[in-house]
């Protein structure tokens, strides 16, 4: 009799222990995860002078990307006579906006994000220009997925910085965007992409760092060079979430491409 009750207890004592190591934690579960990406694309133009968006297209695919923020495309130009935000949208089944930053060959050349989520607002900037340099700008967009894990919406955006060697064109762009997001910033979550053409022991990266994470720093191995695609030394894509933001970073990579000149900086980021 008591060797009976013995194995009874130990049943389900051995039950209750299974029980508790099924049971999901919180944290693999309630916690909101998003992966992101910044790309400049070189309006499809890769190393081999091709020009093809479906080998950008395989690399936001193979990234598993939900946000992509996207420098260097062209609207209807001569060289490339085609809607390049609009096509590439199409092709990988996402939701997409545009915002010019010049006139070129006859059409538009700019910036773009595509979104697996719908996008329910859009907002675009445009650096006050210093001498005769290009004009440059940032485009937010809001989106809001559709999870339970996702309380509040995420503002993302995406910018192309200039290319002032002294860097003081980059440093007050930086400041122009860090005035212009308190728009929206309360309004959610806040993510920034962009080619920053800046390293990151620079004025500019450190002005903005003072309330963003480098997600590459979080999570990423090694230097994270992205450019150039082939032999690439610098490091100029960023990533950034606004400190109250971040849960964590599960993962931060560079996948290898030719499909540019720059490759891609992803960042698998946990919400909170």
């Amino acid at each position: 009799m008591k060797k009976t009750i013995l194995l009874v207890l130990v049943f389900f004592s051995c039950f209750a222990c299974t029980s508790r190591r099924e049971k999901p934690h919180p944290d693999a579960t309630d916690v909101p995860a998003i992966t992101i990406m910044s790309y400049n694309v070189h309006v499809g133009k890769g190393m081999d002078n091709i020009v093809s968006l479906e080998r950008i297209r395989d690399d936001i695919q193979k990234a598993g990307a939900d946000l992509i923020g996207i420098q260097e495309m062209d609207r209807f130009t001569k060289r490339n006579p085609v809607d390049q935000p609009a096509a590439l949208a199409k092709i990988s089944g996402f939701h997409f906006t545009f915002s010019k930053n010049i006139d070129y060959q006859e059409g538009e050349y700019g910036i773009a994000i595509l979104s697996r989520h719908p996008i329910l607002e859009k907002r675009a900037l445009h650096y006050k220009q210093r001498d005769e340099r290009e004009s440059r700008g940032a485009l937010a967009v809001k989106v809001h997925p559709d999870s339970p894990s996702f309380s509040k919406p995420i503002w993302f955006v995406t910018t192309h910085l200039g290319t002032d060697a002294s860097g003081e064109e980059q440093k007050n762009q930086v400041r122009e965007l860090l005035d212009w997001m308190k728009e929206f910033e309360e309004q959610g979550c806040l993510i920034v992409t962009g080619d920053m053409n800046q390293t990151p022991i620079t004025p500019a990266i450190e002005l903005f760092t003072t309330d963003f994470v480098d997600l590459w720093l979080e999570a990423g191995r090694d230097e994270g060079y992205t450019f150039n695609a082939i032999e690439p030394s610098k490091r100029i894509d960023y990533i950034f979430i606004r400190k109250k933001d971040l849960h964590s970073c599960a993962k931060a990579f560079v996948p290898e491409s030719v499909a540019s000149d720059h490759r891609p900086v992803v960042a698998e980021v946990l919400l909170k």
